[in-house]
């Protein structure tokens, strides 16, 4: 128990990774960047007050089923990601 309670403690404090998972790439990729400006803004409010830091991976799904699965399996088995934005369109 005690444990776990520490672990709720730290947790703002921890340095965390998000995948951001939109089209950068192909018919919608003006989503996707915009997608991605309004996320890096917020991650660097998030940066500078000083809590944990937050780490970016982008993933271009290129707006593709297929595409978008494949690549998010791999790079869940390459890196260790804690949260998922996106994906940007329903179809992925």
């Amino acid at each position: 128990m005690k444990d776990k309670l520490r672990q709720a403690v730290d947790a703002p404090t921890q340095n965390r990774t998000i995948l951001l998972m939109a089209p950068m790439s192909g018919e919608f990729a003006e989503i996707g960047k915009a997608l991605k400006e309004g996320a890096l803004l917020a991650i660097e409010e998030n940066n500078a007050r000083g809590a944990g830091r937050i780490e970016t991976r982008t993933l271009d799904d290129q707006g593709n089923l297929i595409v978008g699965i494949h690549r998010l399996r791999k790079m869940l088995r390459e890196e260790k990601i804690d949260a998922i934005v996106g994906p940007a369109m329903s179809d992925v």
